[in-house]
């Protein structure tokens, strides 16, 4: 029976092409299918190339193929190549193609290729959204878009502006996972704007619903700096980064109290003063200006009002102690008397933004986004 091997022959190409033939079960139940896996998993080696022909099989297989192929490209590291489907059913019956000349019997090759990457995007999209990590999608964007702006020497719009979102999403997630806090506005609105161009240009169908969770990722960013501050603790707690969001939030209080009183300002050593303000009235006596920080007892006359807007406002001091402490505490690594357990961050980040947002939306006259 003629079979690779011989083909390979006939067609003159490289003698030296290696042949294995390694047998597999039909994939007739779950065992069956699991050895399959096990088999062609075991057979790949790490980096390879892998091209796929998938026309000979059960139904299952093909199916099967993929997966496993996707599989292999984590674990093993492979670049797959091609997958190929040889469509012999459109000839006809196989009675009616035993009629057919030989020369006549031309089946057309489907290249099932894209599939392979479009599961790769799928997988790139959900550690996005889960991690908040863009790396994979800015990657297959920035590959994808490459050869085509090459080839039309950076005129293809769609091209241009798939690769404007896969830099503007790295800039934004950058801007998150550092704590940009007055940079969250801004990326969040160029990178809505590129996704809204996005929507009027022209790209492959299974593309754009892919896109589409992100768009709809940052949608509750409305251009409000203080509702886009909620928004961005929010995304710190979907995805993980509960370090930044504690200081994002901490910032957010920060900003409301110095606006309401001495005047919003970046100068780190009067940004400190509202903590230290809120210790005080905590604490009494044990904070009184001679036992704490430098800034605090130099800029006394600044402490009053703060101290003062805080008797005001008692609902806010609780939560940016409680706030101070959690922080305290990951920034240093738990090397403290009586660590908080690290189970309780994410449930008190939580519970803080419940307890802050509304007071400051509240206060500065601003709509919940």
């Amino acid at each position: 029976m003629e079979g690779l091997k011989t083909r390979i022959a006939a067609m003159g190409l490289n003698p030296g092409i290696k042949v294995q033939k390694v047998p597999i079960p039909d994939g007739s139940d779950e065992a069956e299918i699991w050895e399959i896996f096990r088999i062609v998993y075991d057979t790949i080696n790490k980096g390879d190339e892998v091209v796929f022909d998938i026309t000979h099989a059960l139904r299952s297989i093909p199916m099967l193929a993929i997966v496993i192929l996707s599989y292999a490209r984590v674990l093993k590291e492979i670049t797959i190549a091609g997958i190929y489907y040889g469509a012999f059913e459109v000839l006809g019956s196989l009675s009616e193609v035993k009629r057919m000349p030989i020369e006549d019997r031309l089946a057309p090759i489907l290249d099932l290729t894209p599939i392979a990457g479009l599961l790769e995007w799928t997988s790139a999209v959900d550690r996005f959204v889960s991690s908040g990590d863009p790396a994979k999608v800015s990657a297959l964007t920035t590959a994808g878009v490459r050869p085509i702006l090459k080839q039309t020497k950076g005129a293809d719009q769609a091209a241009q502006t798939l690769r404007g979102i896969a830099d503007n999403l790295e800039h934004f997630c950058a801007v998150m996972s550092t704590c940009r806090g007055p940079k969250i506005t801004d990326a969040a609105r160029c990178l809505n704007s590129m996704l809204a161009d996005l929507e009027r240009a022209d790209i492959l169908p299974p593309f754009a619903p892919l896109f589409g969770v992100i768009k709809n990722e940052l949608r509750s960013f409305e251009g409000d700096p203080l509702s886009d501050g909620f928004q961005a603790v929010t995304w710190c707690l979907n995805h993980g980064l509960i370090q930044q969001g504690f200081t994002i939030l901490n910032e957010l209080i920060v900003g409301w109290v110095l606006r309401n009183t001495i005047g919003e300002t970046k100068d780190v050593n009067l940004r400190s003063l509202p903590s230290w303000a809120a210790a005080f009235l905590k604490e009494g006596p044990k904070a009184r200006p001679g036992q704490c920080d430098e800034p605090a007892t130099e800029n006394m006359d600044l402490v009053r009002p703060i101290i003062t807007f805080f008797e005001e406002h008692p609902d806010i001091l609780d939560p940016i102690n409680q706030i101070r402490d959690y922080r305290n505490d990951m920034n240093h690594a738990g090397w403290r008397e009586n660590p908080i357990k690290e189970k309780k961050f994410s449930k008190k980040l939580k519970d803080l933004l419940q307890k802050v947002k509304p007071i400051l939306l509240r206060q500065s006259g601003s709509q919940s986004g």
